[in-house]
């Protein structure tokens, strides 16, 4: 695909050769590139798309994804789907030979995690990867995270301190017998962690 000077206005153009998928051959002309360079990075895009390599940019693939289904879709829907394509998935930077999302993470979502935030993720991951993914994709993960901690700190602040006085770890207990006292607290955390899990983890 050759890459030729227009000397009458200074730029540069491609006439393009491929073949598509059904074997048909076709010409394609690229005109208006104000620099060498731009017409064979042009050039080269085009290459990859028209024979669907592996290597070609997601951007790319996000052109040729556009010039296939817009067509068939109504102008509403389209909108929806470029709105999603250009603030959700073209944004990445290159590292090695990977591409890594381009997403800046709000500072209100910086800060540690605790337990149980923690522990909510890793189900979400491993168990419901559907509802993580929607979550990411809308920003709200970590917002559901920090208030499942919250909650079940809250909860385990809560229910820990009457279940143990109902099994008679009282500070007399700790006083006199304190292996016995510490006994009773583990199995009562053990039983408040369990509750915790059930209701705000592991749904």
């Amino acid at each position: 695909m050759p890459v030729y000077k227009n000397e009458k206005n200074n730029t540069w153009y491609v006439m393009a050769r491929y073949e598509d998928w059904k074997g048909d051959q076709h010409q394609k002309c690229k005109r208006g590139f104000r620099s060498k360079k731009d017409a064979q990075d042009w050039e080269h895009s085009f290459h990859l798309q028209s024979t669907s390599d592996l290597d070609m940019t997601f951007a790319a693939f996000c052109e040729l994804y556009e010039k296939d289904i817009r067509p068939r879709l109504k102008a509403s829907t389209w909108e929806t789907k470029e709105n999603m394509i250009q603030k959700k998935l073209i944004q990445y930077r290159i590292e090695g030979d990977y591409f890594i999302p381009d997403w800046e993470i709000p500072e209100s979502q910086q800060k540690p995690l605790g337990l149980y935030g923690r522990l909510r993720k890793a189900y979400l991951e491993e168990n419901r990867s559907g509802l993580y993914t929607r979550m990411i994709l809308a920003g709200t993960l970590y917002d559901h995270l920090y208030e499942t901690d919250r909650a079940a700190q809250e909860r385990l602040d809560t229910i820990l301190p009457a279940l143990a006085a109902s099994a008679g770890a009282t500070e007399a207990l700790k006083a006199t017998d304190p292996m016995k006292w510490v006994g009773i607290m583990n199995t009562c955390e053990a039983q408040v962690e369990e509750i915790i899990r059930m209701e705000l983890i592991y749904v």
